[in-house]
């Protein structure tokens, strides 16, 4: 991987009250931290990691890093069947969803200088029925 080289990765738990002070030279944050999976409607979705996740990012912008991508759900457009597109309504159902849709809606209200993108998951699942 002739990119790798180019990434530094840093094992940070930010659900801790530590702040990570060392960000000079850093541009870009990939973030796929989540805890409580697969358990989609616990309560820690919103009112744990949701607010550390925000808290966490948010220090990191006003840092000066200013590329962000973070992982959110294809569960935040709710249990729909068929193609969806980015522009489609939300409509999250379960606490995991909820709290990565408010994560998605909080970011667009940081300035970013450069960039910021929300990558959504998606599984393509095929169900077939044997007789």
């Amino acid at each position: 991987l002739p990119w790798f080289k180019h990434v530094k990765f840093i094992s940070y738990d930010f659900h801790s009250d530590q702040q990570i002070t060392k960000v000079e030279g850093f541009r870009g944050l990939i973030h796929l931290a989540w805890q409580d999976l697969p358990n989609y409607d616990s309560s820690i979705h919103v009112k744990k990691n949701l607010p550390c996740s925000y808290r966490f990012i948010d220090s990191l912008v006003k840092k000066g890093v200013n590329q962000v991508l973070i992982a959110g759900t294809c569960f935040e457009y709710g249990l729909k069947s068929g193609a969806i597109s980015s522009s489609s309504t939300t409509e999250p159902t379960t606490q995991y969803a909820i709290a990565k849709d408010t994560l998605r809606k909080k970011l667009t209200l940081l300035s970013f200088k450069n960039t910021s993108a929300f990558l959504r998951l998606f599984l393509e699942i095929s169900i077939k029925y044997l007789p």
